[in-house]
């Protein structure tokens, strides 16, 4: 499935995920995931592509598991401020498809959007995303 099947309301409000290919993917069990069952993740499947996850309202805190689903690439990430400007980027090591991290940022700042990319073209994803303010 992809982003024509998300619908007002399924995301918390002043959440938000982007990318600049266009096309989300919502990973189903049946999903081409490398035959591993996944309920919930949500990437990119276009290469080169950014993940973007944003926030309406700034928040303090981020965390989710993002892996790799593609290709044994790394996944670079940026967090950016309450007024755009970047925080600093984090390669996860991720050198493996399909092997996931838990990563987490906080900042007084306040987080506007957090952007990850695979280095070598694959496609990113990310579940159990957490946030608070």
């Amino acid at each position: 499935t992809d982003d024509a099947n998300w619908s007002p309301g399924d995301l918390p409000a002043g959440l938000y995920l982007d990318t600049d290919m266009g096309t989300l993917v919502v990973m189903r069990p049946d999903a081409f995931d490398n035959g591993y069952p996944r309920t919930g993740l949500v990437g990119t499947a276009m290469p080169d592509a950014v993940l973007t996850v944003g926030f309406t309202t700034p928040v303090k805190v981020f965390a989710a598991s993002v892996e790799n689903h593609i290709t044994n690439d790394d996944v670079v990430m940026e967090v950016f401020d309450a007024n755009g400007a970047s925080l600093g980027t984090h390669a996860l090591g991720l050198e493996l498809a399909a092997i996931a991290q838990f990563v987490g940022v906080c900042s007084d700042q306040g987080i506007s959007r957090v952007e990850l990319h695979a280095t070598n073209g694959g496609g990113e994803a990310i579940d159990w995303l957490r946030f608070a303010d």
